[in-house]
Order: C-alpha cells, then structure tokens, then sequence
C-alpha cells in the first residue's frame, strides 16, 4: 500500500511539472523596407501558446525608438495574441532594433528583429511630381495585417465619388485632390468603415483599420432578418373584416378632412406609409433633395386624419424623423420635412430595416402598407448581403407590406438592383431623369395604390 501512495505521489508531481507553457511565433523579423514613422502600419507578430499551461509576457526590453505593445494578461493554450512594433525615429537612413521579451516559458527571453530604411515623408508619394496621389493602405484592426481586395469609397465636395479596390498587399494608388472626404471601406470579412477625414497635402500614405466581424454578430444579423415579419396579422381581404388594432389606426367612421377629389374616404383606402428617404451627399445633385422634399410636402397636404405617416432619413445611419402621426398633423410633418439636410455616406439596409418595424407596428387590415424609398442609387448595407436584403424585403411583401422606389441618377448597376427590389417587394419603379417631373410622382403613387376596387 505505502508503494502505491508513493507511486501515485511520484506520477502526480511529474504530471504538475510537465505542464507548461510553450511559444510558437510566426516569424522573428520584421523588414519594413521603405519606412516612414506615423504613415505607415507596425510589425505584427502573432504568438502562439502550444503547451498545456497559461502564458505570459512578463516585460520587454527595446531602445527609446521602438514602441511594443501587446494585450495584457494570460495566453490560455491554444490562444493566439498579437504584439505590434512601431519604430517611431526620426532619423534618415536604415535601421535594426533588436527586442528582447521575458515571459513565464524560459528564464531566458527570446528575440524578435525589425529593420528597415527610414525616409522622409516627401519619398513616399507614388509620384513625387504629383501630390495629389497617394497611397491608400486597409489593415486588420487587430492584427495589423493588410487587407486585400478591400472597396474604398471616398466622396469629395458632397458629389464627386473616386473608388478603387486594394490589391494583394492591401494596397492602392488613388488621385486624391486637398480637402475633406467622406470614406467608406468594405470587405466581406469586416465591418463596414466609415469615416471623415481632412487629406493635406501632406499626406501621402492613408490608412485605414477595419474591425472583422465575428461568427455571432453574423448570426445575429441573421437572425434580426428572420424576426422581421413575425408580428405582421395574416391578411385575407376574402373573408377579413376591416380592423383597426393599432393606436395610430383609423376606425371605421373617421371623417375625410382632405380635399375634395383628391383622398376621399369613398374612393381610396387608409394609408399607412412609412417614407424613406437617402439624405447622403449624393442627393445634393441637380437638387434632387430639395425637389423631393418640394413633392413630399405637396403630398402632405392631401393625406387625411385615417392616414399614418412615419419618416425616416438615411446616410451613413438611419434617423426616425416622424412615427406613426396622422395626416391631421400637417405643420409638424413639414417641419420634419424641411430639416431633411444632405450630408454624409449611405447605408440604406439600416433604414430599411427600421421602415418594416414601423410598417409593421402600425399595419393596416384592409389598408395600404407602403414603404416609399426615395434614392439616387446608392442602395447598400454595411453587414446584410444581397440575398439577405431580399430575403427581408420579400417576406414582407407577402405579408401585405409593399414598396416602391423612386430612384435618381445614372448609375446602371445600382439602378438595376433597385429595380429588383421594387419587383420583389410588389411595389412600383419610377425613375427620374429629370428633377422638374418630380412634384406630383408621390401623390400618384399612394393614389394608385390605395384605390379602391369597385
């Protein structure tokens, strides 16, 4: 018996012992080639921990010139970290740093090397005799690693759009002119980036840090699409009475206080209309905003007290102007209807998805519900794909919620995609080419699809 003890002692302290942190890196140098401090991107290097016990970095040894920084704490196995190096010199001429990191595996430390050749900022244009290009560079937030295949959008004096794909390295040589842009990045694997930013003429390198999405918030974007419809009523026109179950919902002897002819109680049915509207930089052209805004508020005279109206603005986010207020409210509609200022990028799924819950929310049985987008075309979101956006916009057409589209512009591919979504969502496709024809395209709309069938 004492044999056993002593062996089972002997097999659990060897066991303890043999628990151990291991380090595997994916590389110990770091060649920066050509290099310039604050333009460019630091040296990443990924730690692995490949043994049975938590590692850690203890601390590190560089010179003033270099700059480690690594996330606190344990590396569990199987966990992989990041260390990213910056060289911040402002000397000319090649350099070598070598630094030195202590951690719990050894009692001696280990060795990463970054080199490179330090050049002024002026060398770094892609053409020295044009300043206006520049180098645009997309990396991983996290990892620091550059991101191929990467769309950058960049928006100049509220119109101009310049867009490019990076390559390989991440990379993409762009003319960009002195001044104020709005930009947007997009790639599969990534959150959309958008943001402002002031170019001077010197600046000859941009980057730009995309965070990657992560297997949840793909599943519960998912997920949000699929609750879309949930709580819409079934509609049978054959054999449903009229209801009117929801606060903002005429009941069935409301009065018509609209002019006569126009949105009699007799001849067209309650509507519930939810108007989305692009505010983005874009619709600044050939004023299309102010020609809209003009037709909107000329709607906003006829609808009657039995018609809900919401409203929602979109650029780079959606804003919920009005919700669920009867035609009676004329002045506040229109006072809403005249802050619609544009500025700004566009992701229209955002305010899509907000136009179906209020759609929702405030269905009509036997009414009209009606999602009127007004864009010029530029019709995306940041994290929904094609089939995803269609997905939501058909279950909701076969519940009853339609909508239609009055597009601006002359970009053929996303006009195309707009034509699509009309024809899935069950509602109209009006397109304007010329600004003047716009006053009345609304009102017929909602007239024509709230008609009463004798």
């Amino acid at each position: 018996m004492k044999k056993l003890l002593v062996f089972l002692l002997l097999f659990t302290t060897g066991s303890i012992f043999a628990q151990k942190p291991v380090i595997e890196i994916d590389k110990l140098t770091h060649d920066f080639g050509n290099y310039t401090p604050i333009y460019y991107p630091p040296a990443t290097f990924s730690f692995t921990n490949t043994g049975t016990a938590p590692l850690a970095i203890l601390t590190v040894q560089a010179a003033y010139e270099v700059k480690v920084m690594y996330e606190q704490g344990y590396i569990f196995p199987g966990e992989t970290r990041i260390v990213t190096i910056d060289y911040q010199s402002q000397e000319s001429g090649p350099f070598q740093e070598r630094i030195q990191i202590y951690t719990n595996a050894d009692t001696v430390p280990f060795h990463l090397e970054i080199k490179g050749i330090n050049i002024s900022a002026n060398e770094c244009y892609p053409d020295k005799k044009n300043r206006e290009m520049r180098k645009v560079i997309t990396i991983d937030a996290q990892t620091k690693k550059p991101i191929p295949e990467t769309e950058v959008f960049f928006y100049f004096q509220q119109q101009q759009k310049i867009q490019e794909v990076t390559e390989k390295n991440g990379e993409v040589v762009m003319t960009l002119p002195i001044g104020i842009y709005d930009i947007q990045a997009q790639h599969p694997q990534y959150r959309t980036l958008q943001k402002n930013m002031f170019i001077p003429k010197t600046k000859p390198i941009i980057v730009l840090e995309l965070e990657p999405r992560d297997e949840l918030e793909e599943m519960l974007d998912t997920v949000k699409i699929e609750k879309i419809a949930i709580h819409i009523p079934p509609q049978n026109p054959r054999t449903q009475q009229p209801s009117y179950p929801f606060a903002n919902s005429p009941g069935p002897n409301r009065v018509n206080t609209a002019n006569p002819g126009e949105l009699s109680t007799i001849e067209y049915k309650p509507n519930n209309i939810v108007f989305l509207i692009d505010i983005s930089y874009s619709m600044k052209q050939n004023e299309r905003l102010t020609k809209l805004k003009s037709s909107l508020n000329q709607t906003i005279t006829v609808l009657r007290d039995i018609d809900t109206i919401s409203l929602i603005a979109y650029n780079h986010d959606a804003y919920i102007l009005i919700e669920k207020t009867t035609g009676a409210h004329k002045e506040n509609l229109r006072s809403s209807i005249d802050t619609l200022t544009p500025i700004g990028l566009t992701d229209g799924v955002r305010g899509l998805e907000r136009a179906y819950n209020l759609s929702q929310s405030g269905y009509i049985f036997d009414g009209n519900n009606q999602i009127i987008l007004a864009t010029d075309g530029e019709f995306s979101g940041s994290q929904q794909s094609e089939p995803e956006i269609m997905k939501l916009i058909k279950e909701n057409s076969n519940h009853g919620i339609f909508i239609s589209i009055i597009s601006f512009g002359d970009d053929k591919e996303a006009l195309s995609r707009l034509r699509k979504i009309a024809r899935i969502g069950k509602g109209s496709y009006i397109h304007i080419e010329n600004t003047n024809d716009t006053p009345e395209i609304i009102l017929e709309e909602i007239k024509g699809r709230s008609k009463i069938m004798m």
